[in-house]
C-alpha cells in the first residue's frame, strides 16, 4: 500500500524550502503529498526554534496534530530537534525527532516508524538528493516559490541559537542554483525567491568562490529570456548590503525593489551587547544609498525588543530611529532568552510588563510606516504577481516592491504578471488596486 505524507513548515522561508524538498523526495519514494493532516500515514513537522514562542508553538502543534491524528507517525525535522537531542516524554510515544537535515533520512525515519504503527507497507524507494542539497518540488498552489541557496551561519549574534542548529554556512553550488532556477521558470513561475540563513555569505565556502553579486549575473543570463520574470532577495545583513549589490539591483529591473536588512536595535550600545558588527549611523547609510537609487523600493527591518540591559533610553532611541528613518514596514520580536548563547546569562533583563509597552510601540509604529509607504505608491503603476483570490471579493497581487493589493476584476489570467495601478490604502492598511490593461493609460 502506497501511503500518504503530511509536510509542514514552521518558522523561516528556509524551512519552508526544505519542506519542498522532503516533499519531492517522499514522492519519489512513492509516497503521496497531501494538504490536509487529517487521513496521513506520516506527518512531517520542520520546526523552527529561534524564540521559546516557535518551541510552544512546535508542542502546541504536535499535540493538536496528535488528537485529529492519533494513527499518524509525527516525525520532527528542522532545527528543534538539532538542538534538543531528547523530546518531552508525552511525545514519545508517537513522534520521532530527526537532528539531520538529510531528506533521506528524514523519509528513512517517516517510513520505519509509519510501517511500525500502522502495519502498512509504505514505499522505501531511494531517491536520492543533489548533492546532498534537497530536491526541487514543483507545488503550483505557491505563487512564489523559494529556492535555497545556503544554509547555515558565521556570525556570532549574542542572542541568536541558529549557528548551533545549523552549522556553519554551506552554499549551493551556482550549477545547481541555475538548475533548479530554471526548472522552476520552465514550470512557469514568473517569480523566484532566493532564500537562506545568511544569504550574504553566499559563495565564500565553495572551492570556486562565488558571491551573491555574482550569482545575480549568472541568474541575468538565464532570466532575461523569460518575459518578464523575475527574482527577490530574502534578508540580507546591512553590511553585506555593499554599494556594488546596491548599485546593481538598481539597474537590473529583473530583481524585486524589496530589500530586508535587520537593525535589531537603534542604540549602539544594545549593538555591540548583541555582537552586531555595525553601527546604528552604518545602518541608515545603507538606507539612505538603497533609497537615493531606488526611491520606490520598499525596505523593511527586524527589531528585537527587551534585549538583557535594554533601558528606557535604548528603547526611545530606536523608536526615534525608526521614526526618522525610510524605513517601510517592522518585523518586532520580544527578546527570548536561549541556552547555549551569550545573552542567556546577561543579567538585567527589562520587565515583561515594560517589554510588552515597547513592542506594542514598536509594532503600531511598523504599521503607520507601512501605511505611510503604501499612500506614498498611490496611482503609480507596478508589476505585481498573482497570489490568490480572496473568496470571490477580489484578486490578492503582490508587487514587485512589495505591497500586497487586491484588485476587483472578473477576468484575471493568474499565472502571468500584470499590471496594476495602486488606488487607494484603507484605514486598515489594505491596499486596493486596478489592472492597467493593455493599450491603457498608467497616468
Amino acid at each position: 500500500m502506497i501511503g500518504t505524507i503530511y509536510i509542514k513548515a514552521m518558522g523561516c522561508k528556509v524551512s519552508q524550502a526544505e519542506a519542498s524538498s522532503i516533499a519531492q523526495e517522499a514522492f519519489d519514494r512513492g509516497l503521496t503529498p497531501i494538504s490536509n493532516p487529517d487521513n496521513a500515514d506520516v506527518i512531517v513537522l520542520n520546526t523552527c526554534t529561534v524564540t521559546s514562542r516557535s518551541d510552544a508553538d512546535t508542542r502546541q502543534t504536535l499535540r493538536r496534530f496528535h488528537s485529529i491524528n492519533p494513527n499518524a507517525a509525527i516525525i520532527i525535522a528542522g532545527c528543534l530537534p538539532r538542538i534538543e537531542n531528547e523530546i518531552r516524554a508525552e511525545f514519545q510515544p508517537y513522534c520521532i525527532p530527526v537532528s539531520s537535515p538529510d531528506c533521506n533520512q528524514i523519509l528513512d525515519a517517516a517510513v520505519e516508524s509509519a510501517s511500525r504503527l500502522n502495519a502498512k507497507p509504505l514505499s522505501t524507494g531511494s531517491g536520492r538528493e543533489i548533492n546532498g542539497f534537497g530536491k526541487l518540488f514543483i507545488n503550483k498552489n505557491r505563487s512564489r516559490p523559494f529556492l535555497k541557496i545556503q544554509d547555515g551561519c558565521d556570525s556570532s549574534c549574542s542572542y541568536c541559537i541558529v549557528p548551533l542548529a545549523r552549522g556553519p554556512s554551506i552554499s549551493v553550488p551556482e550549477e545547481i542554483v541555475i538548475e533548479r532556477l530554471k526548472n522552476y521558470l520552465s514550470a512557469g513561475y514568473k517569480e523566484v525567491v532566493l532564500v537562506g540563513i545568511h544569504l550574504g555569505l553566499y559563495g565564500r565556502d565553495l572551492h570556486q568562490k562565488s558571491s551573491i553579486l555574482k550569482l545575480l549575473g549568472r541568474i541575468s543570463d538565464v532570466i532575461s529570456p523569460c518575459d518578464g520574470a523575475r527574482i527577490r532577495l530574502t534578508s540580507i545583513e546591512p553590511f553585506e548590503a555593499d554599494d556594488d549589490l546596491i548599485d546593481y539591483i538598481a539597474a537590473n529591473p529583473f530583481i524585486c525593489r524589496h530589500l530586508h536588512l535587520p537593525l535589531q536595535s537603534g542604540s549602539n550600545r544594545i549593538l555591540a551587547m548583541m555582537n552586531r558588527p555595525y553601527t546604528s549611523e552604518q545602518y541608515m547609510d545603507r538606507l539612505e544609498r538603497i533609497k537615493k537609487y531606488m526611491p520606490d523600493a520598499c525596505v523593511g527591518t527586524d527589531i528585537i525588543s527587551g534585549f538583557p540591559g535594554e533601558t528606557d533610553f535604548d528603547h526611545r532611541e530606536t523608536a526615534n530611529l525608526i521614526k526618522d528613518s525610510r524605513l517601510d514596514y517592522l518585523h518586532v520580536f520580544t527578546f527570548s532568552p536561549r541556552p547555549h548563547t551569550k545573552a542567556f546569562s546577561l543579567p538585567e533583563r527589562p520587565a515583561s510588563t515594560v517589554v510588552s509597552r515597547r513592542v506594542s510601540e514598536l509594532r503600531n509604529l511598523g504599521k503607520i510606516k507601512r501605511i505611510e509607504f503604501n499612500r506614498s505608491m498611490i496611482n503609480k503603476t507596478f508589476t505585481a504577481i498573482h497570489e490568490n483570490s480572496d473568496n470571490g471579493h477580489g484578486y490578492t497581487f503582490m508587487t514587485d516592491n512589495y505591497i500586497k493589493a487586491t484588485v476587483e476584476d472578473t477576468v484575471i489570467e493568474t499565472e502571468n504578471l500584470h499590471k496594476i495601478r495602486i488606488t487607494g490604502v484603507h484605514e486598515s492598511g489594505m491596499v486596493t488596486a486596478s489592472l492597467v490593461h493593455a493599450g491603457g493609460s498608467n497616468g
